[in-house]
């Protein structure tokens, strides 16, 4: 399965998630860092951290059942190398969805988690489409 797990990780369908989660992580040495309005983004860096990390055992543990080892470490060849670079330059949009995909589950996931124990206002309705 780690094996797996590293296609998975030099994927660069991680990164728009990794990216996000640095945008928002707060430094500890922020002053104020604990107070009750950051706990709110701390929660979301911490429901796009799970996310993601179960994303990638999800996929880790597709591509340990649908390839033998020999095939994993000839995916894992190409990921790393000269045609694995070019696959990532020639990507932006999936990677663009990616990211709009997880950082609304996230988002949503942190909202959860920080209204559980205060008095929040309702999520903002979705906008019809037209």
């Amino acid at each position: 399965m780690s094996l797996a797990r590293r296609i998975v990780e030099a994927d660069t369908t991680m990164q728009p998630i990794d990216d996000l989660a640095d945008q928002l992580r707060i430094p500890t040495s922020v002053p104020g860092a604990n107070n009750p309005e950051l706990m709110g983004a701390k929660a979301l860096v911490e429901a796009i951290q799970e996310s993601r990390n179960a994303l990638v055992e999800q996929m880790a543990e597709t591509y340990a059942v649908e390839y033998t080892p020999a095939e994993l470490r000839r995916i894992l060849d190409f990921r790393i190398g000269p045609g694995g670079e070019a696959m990532k330059r020639l990507d932006p949009n999936l990677l663009a969805a990616i990211e709009r995909f997880y950082g609304a589950q996230a988002s949503a996931e942190a909202r959860r988690r920080f209204c559980a124990d205060r008095k929040c206002e309702p999520a903002p309705a979705k906008a019809a489409a037209s």
